[in-house]
């Protein structure tokens, strides 16, 4: 994963031999960041994948009114539809993908992204990893 993909704030995956913890983006150079004190380089970082699990502790709560049939969150394809103070939506797809039309359509597989999309969307929102 290069730096240059990341901003400030940006949750990463510290990589194994370093201990594999979950850290914030503090700054950004060209050859890679710095994260809770310590240099990673671009062939270091990690991305955290998205989960179900990460929405929902954050906020991200199943949409009710996808379909009039028993199980009203899910569509006939199976994806899990959620929604973010009415502001941010989109589905879960069986394959572990994020889809939303929020800045036309994107899909969605790692936490930073996410961070991305809900910034331009003018949704601050602190992500909980």
């Amino acid at each position: 994963m290069n730096a240059n993909e990341l901003m400030v704030g940006d949750w990463i995956k510290m990589p194994n031999e370093r201990g594999g913890d979950n850290v914030q983006v503090e700054n950004i150079y060209d050859k890679g960041c710095i994260a809770s004190g310590r240099i990673l380089l671009s062939y270091e970082i990690q991305p955290i994948p998205l989960t179900q699990e990460i929405l929902e502790k954050n906020g991200f709560g199943k949409s009710n009114n996808v379909s009039d049939i028993p199980p009203y969150d899910k569509d006939e394809e199976g994806n899990m539809h959620y929604s973010y103070n009415d502001k941010f939506w989109g589905w879960w797809q069986p394959n572990g993908v994020l889809s939303s039309n929020a800045l036309g359509f994107i899909e969605l597989k790692y936490v930073h992204e996410l961070q991305h999309v809900l910034r331009l969307c003018g949704i601050e929102k602190t992500i909980i990893v």
